[in-house]
């Protein structure tokens, strides 16, 4: 962390703080009980899970970046467990980093940051779907989901981008256009399943174990896109590499071709080998493709 510069580290300090006044603050008033340590029981294991499998996707032309499901088990646990269960948040975030084994600032920006969005989008939910039966039910509750996606990721966004612009030293505005733009259709995935998630259990608690299996599929979707766009950027390096060596051929073959009119039998013989090894690069260019996994 002392490699940061100074308004990044103080930035960061200032959200642990935050996190850590806003977490204390809701425990005191809202107390952990036992249903909702059983809660935490479940839940823990299926975020840390979500979050440690991530992948790393493109989006068109843009930067990659890293995908995983954990935004469902997020928001059945803020539409299920309401404010006490904020500790779950930061437990669970920061199992998964710690098992990422990321450096232990970023696990705690990473616990306090979510832990804070978790309060934001708790209260939003809350101001537009209040006393309704089942999460996310109804016309308010479909405006309740729309508000909690928008709220999650510009606060999301927001928070990530920042860290990025004080420690790049670039303008904060651009850096938060940036980030805006790479939220897309894929980031999108996953919170509709929250919700089912939420109200599943309502109606029955068992009824989670089969509605992960939408949660599962969609990882191994990432998961497969993410290979997909690997094995095609390693494909059109590979075929750019061999058009650069079959231009290199090319000349080679031309200057040979120039040489044996010349009659002189060293350099012949030297041109001679080093087609004969650019030749082999072609070929073994042109297999590489088929046989790589």
């Amino acid at each position: 962390m002392t490699a940061l510069p100074r308004a990044a580290r103080w930035y960061i300090i200032a959200v642990w703080f935050a996190a850590t006044v806003l977490i204390v603050g809701t425990l005191s008033r809202y107390p952990l009980s036992f249903e909702h340590l059983q809660l935490l029981m479940i839940w823990l294991p299926l975020y840390v899970l979500a979050d440690y499998y991530e992948v790393e996707i493109a989006l068109d032309d843009r930067p990659s970046v890293r995908m995983s499901v954990a935004d469902a088990p997020t928001i059945f646990l803020m539409a299920i467990g309401g404010p006490p269960c904020v500790i779950g948040m930061a437990i669970g975030s920061a199992l998964a980093d710690l098992l990422q084994r990321r450096p232990w600032y970023k696990v705690l920006f990473n616990a306090s940051q979510r832990s804070i969005i978790f309060l934001i989008v708790l209260l939003v939910y809350t101001s537009i779907n209040a006393n309704a039966a089942m999460p996310f039910s109804g016309l308010r509750g479909i405006l309740a989901l729309i508000a909690v996606a928008v709220t999650y990721y510009t606060c999301n966004a927001l928070f990530v981008s920042t860290v990025v612009a004080l420690t790049t030293g670039q303008k904060l505005l651009p850096v938060y256009g940036s980030s805006f733009r790479l939220v897309q259709w894929v980031h999108f995935i996953t919170l509709p399943l929250g919700g089912v998630l939420a109200a599943l259990w309502t109606i029955d608690p068992w009824l989670i174990v089969p509605g992960t299996v939408p949660l599962i599929m969609a990882q191994r979707s990432l998961k497969a896109l993410g290979a997909w766009q690997a094995e095609s950027r390693r494909s059109k390096a590979l075929a750019d590499e061999s058009q650069q060596l079959a231009g290199k051929l090319e000349r080679l073959q031309d200057t040979a071709t120039a040489m044996i009119a010349s009659l002189e039998p060293l350099p012949l013989r030297e041109h001679h080998q080093a087609l004969r090894r650019v030749r082999r690069q072609v070929q073994l260019r042109a297999i590489l493709p088929s046989t790589s996994p």
